[in-house]
């Protein structure tokens, strides 16, 4: 014969039981909901960095922006020096395996919306052949300057402010 004590505690199990089921299938909803959010923030969106180069026979270390989008890299530079640089820009295999590169900071999230105009500004962007001490590290600052004007990199993001502050401070200028 069962005893009502043995029945309540098979209930309580048996809604113990249910509600672990219920929480670890909830659990499992939010996971996969995390996921897809993930997958389409991934898809929404390019990540900017700024690529630092050994200095090869200058002062100054190489400096250039790196727009890593869904299936590639592109770099966009400047080269030479005064009073003759010229713009540059190319699609890239994988960058950490290049000889001279010494960083590879992450500056931003780019929306894929904004490529377009970021990619338009880049082309526009001055090249300042006349001014004795400007070179490749202006020109990705003063492209950082024109996208935060734009709205494409907000400059109210805390971590963007304090990246690029950290890399005007610790590698700005001649090494």
């Amino acid at each position: 014969m069962v005893r009502a004590t043995d029945l309540r505690r098979r209930e309580v199990g048996l809604r113990s039981e249910r509600a672990l089921r219920l929480d670890s299938f909830e659990e499992s909803i939010v996971a996969s909901e995390m996921q897809v959010h993930r997958r389409s923030l991934e898809a929404m969106s390019a990540s900017l960095y700024i690529l630092m180069y050994k200095a090869e026979s200058a002062n100054y270390d190489h400096w250039a922006l790196m727009l890593q989008e869904r299936d590639s890299r592109t770099i966009f530079e400047v080269e030479g020096e005064h009073p003759s640089f010229t713009r540059r820009s190319g699609i890239v295999g994988v960058v950490d395996a290049h000889r001279r590169t010494k960083k590879c900071v992450y500056i931003a999230a780019i929306r894929e919306r904004e490529i377009p105009e970021f990619r338009g500004i880049i082309q526009d962007l001055a090249i300042d052949n006349e001014t004795l001490d400007w070179n490749c590290q202006d020109y990705v600052l003063e492209g950082l300057d024109e996208f935060v004007e734009a709205g494409i990199i907000d400059d109210d993001d805390t971590d963007y402010v304090e990246t690029r502050s950290a890399v005007v401070e610790e590698d700005y200028g001649a090494h």
